[in-house]
Formats: C-alpha cells, sequence, structure tokens
C-alpha cells in the first residue's frame, strides 16, 4: 500500500508540474521555415500596396505615354533606317550619274584632241588664161589623226553682193573621188571659170555688181569612225559691203 501511496504522490506531481507549464514554442523546424520569409518583404509588399492604394493615379494621360512603349521606339528605329537607305540609295544614284558625266566628258575632250580636223588653210584665185578665173581652195588636216574617205566639191558663183538668191547645190548622184589626209598634209580643189567671162563682165569682176562667189563642202571621217564635213564660202571682191568669207565645221 505504501509503494501505491507513493507512485500515486509522483504521478499527481508529476500531471501538476506540466499543468503549470507555459505552452512550448513551436518547433524548429517550424521556426527556420518561417525565418526562410523576412517580415521586411511582407512590409514592402504591404507598403506599396497601401501607397497605389491612397495615391491612385487618377489623372489625364501625358502626351508621351505611348512613346514610353518600347515598340513605339522600334518603330522610330525602323523609319531612321528607312530613311538612311533612302539616303544613302539617292547619294549613290547621284553619284553615279556625276561618274558617267565625267566618263563622258572625258571621252569627248579626248575625242576632240585626237580627231581629225580638215580646214581651209587658204585660197587663191589665178587666171591661167586673161579670161579664164580659177578658184584654189587649199585644204589642211589640222588634227592629230589621219582623216579618212575625204571627198568634196567646190562651185562658182557671180551674181551681186550682197546676195538675192540662193547659190546652186552640187547634184546628190555627183561623183566625188575620196583620199586619206594625214595630220598635216594639204588638199587642193580648184574650181576654173567655164566657158570664160566675157570682156565685158571681166572688166567689173570683183564689185559689188559682179562678184565671185566661191563654196562647196568637204566630207570625211575621223579615226573614231564619226562623219565629219566642213563647209565653206568665200568671195572675191566688194569687201566693204560683204563678209570675206564664211565656214562652217561639223
Amino acid at each position: 500500500m505504501k509503494q501505491a501511496a507513493i507512485v500515486a504522490v509522483l504521478f499527481y506531481g508529476l500531471a501538476f508540474s506540466a499543468a503549470g507549464k507555459p505552452n512550448p514554442g513551436p518547433d524548429k523546424r517550424d521556426q527556420s521555415r518561417e525565418r526562410k520569409s523576412p517580415p521586411s518583404v511582407t512590409l514592402a509588399i504591404s507598403g506599396i500596396t497601401n501607397n497605389y492604394a491612397e495615391h491612385p493615379d487618377d489623372g489625364p494621360t501625358k502626351w508621351y505615354t505611348p512613346l514610353e512603349r518600347p515598340d513605339w521606339w522600334l518603330v522610330c528605329i525602323a523609319l531612321l533606317t528607312g530613311l538612311a537607305i533612302v539616303y544613302q540609295a539617292r547619294e549613290m544614284t547621284r553619284a553615279t550619274k556625276e561618274m558617267k558625266a565625267a566618263g563622258k566628258l572625258a571621252s569627248d575632250t579626248a575625242e576632240r584632241q585626237l580627231r581629225a580636223y580638215v580646214c581651209v588653210d587658204s585660197a587663191l584665185l589665178k587666171f591661167p588664161q586673161p579670161d579664164v578665173p580659177e578658184a584654189q581652195i587649199h585644204f589642211k588636216n589640222c588634227g592629230q589623226n589621219p582623216a579618212y574617205d575625204v571627198r568634196g566639191w567646190i562651185h562658182t558663183w557671180f551674181d551681186e553682193c550682197p546676195l538675192k538668191v540662193v547659190p546652186p547645190s552640187a547634184p546628190a548622184d555627183l561623183r566625188k573621188g575620196t583620199e586619206t589626209l594625214a595630220p598635216g598634209r594639204h588638199s587642193i580643189f580648184v574650181a576654173p571659170k567655164k566657158p570664160p567671162l566675157p570682156p565685158q563682165f571681166l572688166q567689173i569682176l570683183g564689185t559689188p555688181k559682179f562678184t565671185l562667189y566661191v563654196y562647196g563642202e568637204v566630207r570625211y571621217k575621223d579615226i573614231f569612225g564619226m562623219e565629219r564635213s566642213t563647209k565653206y564660202r568665200l568671195i572675191h571682191g566688194a569687201q566693204k559691203v560683204c563678209a570675206a568669207f564664211a565656214i562652217s565645221r561639223g
């Protein structure tokens, strides 16, 4: 009985001590889990939420609000890139045109420097017979390369000065000899008067009433294969009334 009473007293004592102790804290595992989420994060989120709740953005939309979107910046970059491409293409086109123009200018300059020029070098009026005036036109190749297929015609005309009619031209089927004229070489066209002049006209030759006109054309090809021509008209007499001569080259 004594042993049973002692066991009962010990049991009640243990029960009383357990009831008097405060509740134990959470388990260390639970505490470690709660420490993983710091209270500062919860407070920061709460602060942000309270800030939006206390100060809502109810103001008008700003004019630059759409520009804050990233896709608008992509559009701007694409637009600037397109403008740069257009500008570069235009500059390339302009540069190409300038290069072509410069190349054509250089080619034309070289052609003008190297081509043949058949020009009137001098003119004479001779009388192989007293009543037969003979016009002689001396041509010279003043260029740096030969003149090929040189051919032409010459004609004389007696009339008043200034002229009131158009002198006749050479017929299209007129046979013309051809030659090659080297640089610096000469060629002579001769036109004698046939038939001879009557004495009454021979006396007034070279006056405004009876002026001698010598005109014609010479044609040739240069080294570049281009067809060239020199037209001329010279007169004898009435120098104060008419021009001494007229020459056109092509």
